[in-house]
């Protein structure tokens, strides 16, 4: 359980849209949905990875050795530089995607 930010173990797709609209740096699991909204909203995110030690996942595939402190300070860095994300990804990345979950 996080100690020192506020969460939510659920939230109905209003009140995660909301979350992310308010949020400096969203903290959110690895997941394409978190992905995409912070992408739309140009926003850093970080992404916390689901264990299979937790039974969250069967595997650690998404396992990073960064932390999370270290994680939300490469994110503030890119706020402050003005990083924002382009419009839309380029046509590489969206054909890694297409590739991975064509198998």
């Amino acid at each position: 359980m996080p100690r020192y930010m506020p969460f939510e173990r659920m939230l109905s797709p209003a009140d995660f849209n909301r979350y992310m609209a308010m949020s400096e740096v969203p903290v959110a699991h690895a997941g394409t949905g978190s992905m995409i909204a912070a992408a739309e909203l140009s926003k850093p995110i970080v992404l916390l990875a689901r264990l299979a030690r937790m039974r969250e996942h069967t595997t650690d595939h998404q396992v990073s050795e960064t932390t999370l402190g270290e994680m939300i300070e490469q994110a503030r860095a890119l706020i402050q530089r003005d990083a924002a994300l382009p419009p839309t990804a380029s046509p590489t990345f969206i054909e890694k995607i297409r590739t991975a979950l064509v198998n």
